[in-house]
């Protein structure tokens, strides 16, 4: 039924959605997501939840885990994202005119109401709320919306599915693949500290 990869995914994303929520509530992460984490000596801060994270996604540690709550998406996919989107630039420009974190195209920030693509916040809420969108079109398939997110939409109905585009299979294995490395140091170190 799925693939092993799917499987995979599927078993760490439920693991990342354990580890994030076990012992916190939705207030803790909306609030302050750098104050600690965790019992007796044994803490988790913001800033260490981001192992493996390139620098420049740090300062919007606060950011994408509170857009991604508002829109119930899975944060450290949004952190894959935005790793493989821009690098934790907040002023990239692709050659096709995406701008921005989450590389909004022109269209896509007037239609998530995004009036600056470079402010930070209003990117990751316009890519999140995105996301969202694409994550509920296509029944919650994951590498379909992340498809939809890189091609659009119209092009993973016409195919039925993950469109013979290799820019866009490319980067549906690089966001999964980059999803599963942070699930997986994320549970090593709650691991580590909690057992």
């Amino acid at each position: 039924m799925f693939s092993g990869a799917m499987k995979r995914f599927i078993l760490y994303s439920a693991l990342s959605w354990f580890v994030l929520v076990a012992g916190s509530t939705q207030a803790d992460y909306g609030r302050n997501i750098n104050s600690p984490v965790g019992y007796g000596d044994n803490v988790v801060t913001g800033t260490q939840m981001c192992v493996g994270h390139p620098a420049g996604l740090i300062p919007y540690h606060k950011l994408i885990y509170s857009k991604a709550l508002k829109y119930q998406v899975e944060p450290l996919l949004v952190q894959a994202m935005i790793q493989v989107e821009s690098s934790g630039r907040s002023r990239a420009v692709s050659r096709r005119g995406a701008k921005g974190l989450m590389q909004l195209m022109p269209a896509t920030a007037r239609h998530m109401k995004v009036k600056n693509p470079f402010n930070p916040e209003e990117n990751i809420e316009g890519g999140v709320k995105y996301l969202r969108y694409l994550l509920d079109r296509f029944d919650g398939d994951v590498s379909f919306a992340l498809a939809a997110y890189n091609a659009g939409p119209e092009r993973i109905e016409r195919f039925g599915g993950i469109p013979p585009i290799r820019e866009t299979q490319q980067y549906v294995d690089r966001v999964l693949s980059i999803y599963i490395e942070k699930s997986l140091h994320t549970v090593y170190d709650v691991e580590r500290l909690y057992m």
